[in-house]
């Protein structure tokens, strides 16, 4: 009898024990109902701690619920009952699709890792904005956590937002094979190919200023889009810092051959190979060619290419006045008009370009061509026409 008796007691407590625990989930579910959560974090924190409870799927449901709520509150009372809510929110929701056997909560657990996602990765482009970079890398891989157990398909381009910032994350904490590592993931779903190449490219030339690296890349990314001109001027920049100007050249030449009517190539020949090189008179034909294609684009081209002409006119000018004999002297005298003169061809062009209605100008192209008009004026006196000096004289003093 007495046996009989301890063993009664036992299992009443056993029972008395679990009726505890489901009542500490029913009490955080009605806490949860009337807005009172900090009591339900009391009563869910308990169920989450037993051995029985701790197994079932509903005590998950109103875990990873609560959790959340304090996570996404924008209120400070609310907010900090438990700084690492949102992670705690997460790991709720995956404890309630292991437990959830029979599918009850899988709209729960599922927009739970959404919401959940979405949230991570907000949290990490906040710290990446800060410069956090570890938080930003910790956020960004908790995000893609949560879209692998909802189920995200990796062949979509939804999924790969966290992974690209993720890389960067990476850069900034120095990691770069992490950072690779995250772009060639992209590049095997066969995502955005052409902005991640370009991205692996940049993180090779100007991260790990690894040229060789970088043209590794550029030789995989143009097998795939062989008619690009972006990345055969990143192929032309990576010749130009390893000190490969006639390759450069080359490469220029053959792209200008092949589209002989794109601005930027001219631009990019004179800007690139021959103006560091000294050789004005390559650099001024390529930039009036980028400026008669595309003179909105390059209208700062036309402006450098006639400065160009009219300095080395007032050079020779200069130099002529040690010229002791009078024939050279002349015979200079006029060879710098005629190049003034070139210059104000094109200085004539820019002025046109801007046209008559000076008020509708932005101040960066009133900017060049308040200049122009100065150079013009100079330019007339030099070649000695007082009627269009005067004129420059006029459209100056109109646009101050």
């Amino acid at each position: 009898m007495y046996k009989k008796a301890l063993v009664l007691i036992a299992f009443t407590g056993l029972i008395g024990s679990a009726f505890g625990q489901n009542s500490e989930v029913q009490s955080a579910a009605n806490y949860i109902r009337h807005k009172e959560y900090k009591k339900a974090k009391i009563s869910i924190d308990k169920a989450t701690e037993n051995a029985t409870s701790k197994g079932k799927a509903k005590t998950w449901k109103y875990c990873s619920e609560l959790y959340y709520i304090i996570a996404s509150s924008t209120k400070e009372s609310i907010k900090s009952l438990d700084a690492d809510a949102l992670e705690k929110a997460f790991e709720a929701f995956k404890m309630l699709k292991d437990l959830d056997t029979k599918g009850i909560y899988k709209k729960e657990s599922s927009g739970g890792f959404a919401k959940c996602g979405n949230k991570f990765f907000s949290k990490g482009e906040a710290a990446y904005k800060k410069e956090q970079f570890a938080d930003g890398l910790k956020y960004f891989n908790l995000c893609t956590e949560a879209y692998d157990y909802n189920g995200v398909p990796k062949t979509g381009s939804s999924y790969y937002p966290p992974i690209e910032w993720g890389a960067y994350c990476a850069i900034g904490l120095k990691d770069y094979a992490l950072a690779e590592k995250y772009y060639r993931m992209i590049i095997d779903a066969k995502i955005d190919l052409f902005n991640t190449y370009r991205n692996i490219y940049i993180l090779f030339k100007s991260d790990m200023e690894d040229l060789d690296g970088a043209e590794k890349v550029l030789n995989e990314a143009i097998a795939l889009f062989p008619d690009s001109l972006n990345l055969k001027m990143y192929q032309v920049d990576v010749l130009l810092k390893k000190g490969d100007k006639d390759g450069a050249k080359k490469y220029l030449d053959a792209a200008i051959a092949k589209d002989p009517n794109n601005a930027t190539l001219y631009h990019f020949v004179a800007q690139e190979v021959y103006l560091p090189a000294g050789d004005n008179e390559e650099t001024i034909k390529n930039f009036v060619k980028a400026f008669d294609l595309n003179p909105n684009k390059y209208f700062l081209d036309g402006y450098d290419a006639a400065l160009m002409y009219y300095k080395d006119g007032v050079d020779v000018d200069k130099k002529a006045a040690d010229i002791e004999n009078n024939t050279k002297y002349k015979a200079e005298k006029a060879r710098s008009k005629d190049i003034i003169r070139k210059a104000i061809v094109i200085f004539e062009q820019i002025e046109t370009f801007a046209g008559e209605d000076l008020t509708t100008l932005t101040p960066d192209v009133k900017a060049t061509l308040q200049n122009t008009m100065q150079y013009l004026k100079n330019c007339y006196v030099r070649v000695e026409d007082i009627d269009k000096m005067r004129a420059a004289k006029a459209k100056i003093a109109e646009l101050e």
